[in-house]
């Protein structure tokens, strides 16, 4: 598979997860205000959250502040894993995931003053974005992985 094709698909997998989770915000807002539970540990469970990870209370503006660099560094390596020489596309789309869960969740401190959490799973409430950060350092501890087994071979 050539860079362009990759790309367009570490694009168009990140973008659709972004749309998901937007949307899936909206929906907690506007239509599916109330619990739906499966059982006690599955199901939908809109929260707004003015916290940060694992609900700890961080005031809304620290939260902001902190995110805002973390967004340009994970912008530069993104971009920069774009024009490296040995580009491992695993990285590039745990870059990108991670990039859009921060943006999105982003988005929620500063329009909301908190994220909107949405899914009830054993016993935490997350979203999306959530799963796309999460997913993301999985991927990219995997690429790193692979990167140094291939060295490692070579």
């Amino acid at each position: 598979m050539n860079n362009k094709v990759r790309l367009i698909m570490t694009l168009s997998i990140g973008g659709l997860f972004l749309i998901l989770d937007r949307w899936f915000k909206h929906m907690s807002i506007w239509s599916w205000a109330d619990k739906g539970l499966i059982n006690n540990f599955f199901g939908w469970f809109p929260l707004h959250n003015t916290g940060i990870a694992f609900g700890l209370p961080v005031p809304v503006w620290i939260s902001i502040t902190l995110t805002i660099p973390i967004i340009v560094f994970l912008t530069f390596f993104f971009f920069k894993s774009l024009l490296s020489i040995s580009n491992f596309p695993i990285s590039q789309m745990a870059l990108f995931l991670i990039l859009l869960g921060a943006l999105s969740n982003f988005y929620d401190r500063i329009v909301y003053h908190g994220t909107l959490d949405y899914f009830l799973i054993l016993t935490s409430i997350i979203n999306l974005a959530d799963v796309m950060i999460v997913g993301g350092f999985v991927l990219l501890l995997m690429a790193n992985a692979r990167k140094k087994m291939t060295r490692e071979m070579t």
